[in-house]
């Protein structure tokens, strides 16, 4: 049962986790200068690798994951922005991660 608008997915689509494809996105929206996408994507991003992982996922690449979109996502604002706007702290970054 397929859907003519849709390409089947490949062994490998099917198996990647939501949290691999959201980090593509966010890839994408960088690329393409798009920081509005750019920024929830990495919100999102964060939330699912917060969540429990399942036993077969390592924590740590996760983590790297998180690390490095934050790291895109604030090249991406200098890119974009006045200098005012890079002296700017985002608000979910005012409060202390706790990762459970």
């Amino acid at each position: 049962m397929s859907d003519p608008h849709y390409p089947p997915l490949s062994v490998t689509s099917r198996n990647r986790l939501l949290s691999d494809r959201i980090l593509i996105a966010f890839n994408q929206a960088y690329e393409q200068d798009d920081l509005d996408v750019a920024e929830r994507l990495v919100r999102v991003f964060e939330t699912l690798s917060r969540r429990a992982l399942k036993p077969n996922t390592n924590r740590r690449r996760e983590m790297d994951n998180l690390v490095a979109a934050y790291q895109r996502l604030w090249l991406l604002r200098r890119r974009n922005a006045g200098t005012s706007e890079l002296l700017r702290v985002p608000v979910n970054c005012e409060r202390q991660v706790q990762w459970s």
